[in-house]
């Protein structure tokens, strides 16, 4: 999965043993919830006249004559309600894709070769950095990565470690560009502010039995955009360990 464009690009190796074969075809009935991408087919090294057309989920790539290992690429968009990153649970997606065509003029049975990946669910992705000699903790929490539609203004609760203090005139708001794939560790991508986006936010609700704060988020209906709530908690009783 791509963080930037929101796809997810797939790659199958033909023709490994460097068999002499015509009329190949691949096929692949794509999971529900990813589309072709029209134009995203690239074979390597380039077959002329390779092309690929889709019948409802299911993707037909024509391939002709292949006689060397080839690797034919191509990307999918991806819908995130109906993949289903709208739950709280991993992703599982599975695809396989068929390979039909004739070797030494002889028609052969369908091969075909199945691809299964896990995607962590990052609703929000949040990071801290400690300053010991200031005594505070920087808090970054990523919201949206994988741009679901979201509802208008939702709160976000977050509660902090008892030896911690909010300080409400740290907390910031922003939208964010991404960059990375689900390739990096933990999956997570990387992201920059948009310059001039910042917000800065007051607390709509506390709790200080739980040192918990609400903040509404301005965010309009259905935006499937991806933004940063950035703050500042001071440490107000030091101890060996974390502030988790």
């Amino acid at each position: 999965y791509d963080y930037a464009t929101g796809r997810m690009k797939w790659a199958a190796e033909v023709d490994a043993a460097g068999l002499s074969m015509t009329d190949v075809k691949l096929t692949d009935d794509l999971p529900n919830g990813l589309t072709y991408v029209e134009n995203s087919l690239v074979t390597q090294p380039e077959i002329t006249g390779a092309s690929a057309s889709v019948q409802g989920q299911t993707l037909t790539i024509d391939l002709g004559a292949v006689s060397s290992l080839t690797t034919v690429t191509f990307e999918t968009a991806v819908d995130p309600e109906i993949l289903g990153f709208a739950s709280d649970k991993p992703v599982v997606v599975e695809n396989t894709i068929g390979m039909n065509g004739e070797a030494d003029g002889a028609a052969f049975a369908q091969v075909s070769s199945k691809v299964t990946r896990s995607f962590t669910n990052h609703g929000l992705v949040k990071s801290s950095t400690v300053n010991n000699q200031q005594e505070y903790i920087d808090y970054e929490v990523l919201i949206n990565p994988y741009r679901l539609a979201l509802p208008e203004n939702p709160l976000l609760v977050d509660t902090l470690d008892e030896r911690l203090q909010l300080d409400t005139e740290t907390l910031k708001f922003y939208k964010v560009n991404l960059n990375g794939t689900t390739e990096s560790v933990g999956q997570k991508p990387s992201y920059s502010k948009i310059e001039g986006s910042v917000q800065p936010l007051g607390i709509a609700a506390f709790d200080p039995d739980a040192n918990s704060f609400t903040v509404a988020l301005p965010i309009a209906a259905a935006s499937r955009e991806t933004y940063l709530l950035t703050y500042r908690a001071d440490i107000i009783q030091r101890e060996t360990g974390g502030y988790g």
